[in-house]
């Protein structure tokens, strides 16, 4: 039996740098080849994989491209795997603000559809891409990864995910973040770029560029209340992020208990109700 165990991590530990290798082949082999032609059209396509309204967060820079004369960016809304249906938000959003869109196809590559130069994806997570969308089936297109939300560096599935180690470029909020990432990288932060999100960009706007959500202004306090879903065990096994199940009761009392001094909204992650 030891030997056996033995040989299956031998075998392991081969299989491992064997994949290692591969992706750095692609990254300092290939992927300069294919962004250096791609530079030199004089006008680049760059296609928004977008599933889900409230995880868009590259609106201003897509807004920046339109703007700009050798870009042109490209809206593709496909199936939201993780919430069936939610799709549709994202639809009627584009539609009202006169956004042109492509609707694609889950059976066919992101290449063949909308022919892009490069692919901005938004999501890290393997189970939340179709097949077709993945950067194997799209090889021509280099990936980007701009992340929908703040980095943790309390954990590593993240920071070693699919398009985190596929990705042409993987932005990053600042330089401290990224170099917490690096240190547990697989192939040492290599494309890896600290550039800030465009998220970031609204928190520079004055607040009269903003409307005002809440009820009144009458001198009272705002809380919001955004409990992540990982609640235990119903979510991934060790994933325990969010403290709903502890403190869920405890701020209904205080909404009840303090009702004529604090707004409070409730505002979760849209994954805890299912």
């Amino acid at each position: 039996m030891a030997k056996f165990i033995k040989t299956m991590r031998l075998k392991s530990t081969i299989i491992k740098h064997c994949s290692l290798l591969r992706f750095l082949c692609y990254h300092k082999l290939i992927l300069p080849i294919i962004v250096w032609h791609k530079r030199r059209k004089d006008k680049i396509r760059i296609l928004f994989v977008l599933q889900n309204l409230s995880e868009w967060k590259t609106e201003t820079l897509y807004l920046e491209m339109k703007d700009h004369p050798r870009i042109e960016p490209l809206l593709g809304i496909t199936l939201c795997l993780e919430t069936p249906g939610e799709e549709n938000n994202i639809i009627k959003y584009c539609e009202e603000k006169g956004y042109e869109y492509t609707t694609l196809n889950p059976k066919k590559n992101l290449v063949s559809q909308v022919h892009p130069d490069f692919i901005i994806h938004q999501k890290p997570y393997i189970d939340q891409i179709d097949k077709k969308y993945r950067v194997s089936k799209n090889l021509s297109a280099p990936c980007v990864l701009i992340h929908y939300a703040t980095h943790t560096t309390m954990e590593s599935f993240g920071i070693n995910s699919y398009l985190s180690l596929r990705s042409w470029k993987n932005f990053f909020e600042n330089q401290s973040t990224l170099d917490a990432h690096k240190k547990k990288h697989r192939l040492g932060g290599i494309n890896f770029l600290a550039t800030g999100l465009p998220f970031m960009d609204k928190l520079t706007l004055s607040a009269d560029q903003f409307s005002d959500p809440w009820p009144a202004k009458d001198g009272m306090k705002r809380i919001i209340y955004a409990p992540h879903h990982s609640v235990p065990p119903h979510f991934k096994k060790g994933y325990n992020y969010s403290t709903f199940m502890e403190n869920g009761e405890f701020m209904l009392e205080m909404r009840k208990k303090f009702e004529d001094k604090v707004y409070f909204v409730f505002k979760p992650h849209p994954l805890l109700y299912k």
